[in-house]
Order: C-alpha cells, then sequence, then structure tokens
C-alpha cells in the first residue's frame, strides 16, 4: 500500500494576525489567559493533524473570490479556517481563520 503523502503547513501573515487577535480577544474577555493558550494550542494542533495528511477531504469555500482561487474550509469548533494545497510543493497555505458568523465573502485572498 502506498504511503500517505505528507503536506507541510505555512501560514500567512494574515492567518497569524487572525489566531493572535483572537487568542488576544479570548484572554481579555474571559480575563484567562490559560484559556487563551488551550484555544490556541488546540487550533495549532488540529490544523496539523487534520490538514498535513489528505487536505483535499474538506469542502471548497464557497464564498465570493474565495472560492474562485480554490481556498477550501476546515471547521474546527467555532473557528473556520481558510486553506489552499499546492500540490507541486506539498504545502498547505492557511490563509485565514474566522469565527463563526464572520461573513467571509467581503474579504480578499492575501497572497
Amino acid at each position: 500500500m502506498d504511503e500517505l503523502k505528507h503536506y507541510k503547513i505555512i501560514y500567512t501573515e494574515a492567518a497569524e494576525e487572525d489566531i493572535f487577535s483572537k487568542a488576544e480577544y479570548i484572554e481579555k474577555a474571559y480575563h484567562d489567559s490559560r484559556l487563551a493558550y488551550k484555544w490556541y494550542m488546540r487550533l495549532r494542533t488540529q490544523i496539523q493533524k487534520e490538514l498535513s495528511f489528505l487536505p483535499y477531504k474538506y469542502q471548497p469555500c464557497s464564498a465570493g473570490t474565495w472560492a474562485e482561487k480554490g481556498v477550501r474550509e476546515f471547521i474546527l469548533r467555532n473557528d473556520i479556517i481558510l486553506y489552499s494545497v499546492e500540490e507541486q510543493s506539498a504545502t498547505v497555505m492557511i490563509h485565514a481563520v474566522f469565527t463563526r458568523g464572520k461573513n467571509i465573502a467581503e474579504d480578499i485572498l492575501e497572497e
């Protein structure tokens, strides 16, 4: 049986800012840095676990310019992770992390 292809996970600057902003919000809103850290670690761990192998298992994004760019979405609890797969380099590029309910169709994909 063939081995599963392993994909490297790369975060754009915008995605890193999204993650940092939400962790900061959690810390301030709940006055609990441990809760923010727990959310951060769960998010990063699950992204690595779920997208390093078989990243095509999640649905393509249906929102505007994101869909046109071939971006896919991985939903984790209350967060939506938008990413694309670069097959040639075996890379998964994380473009953005949103909280459910945000209108992602209005946002522009930043390269």
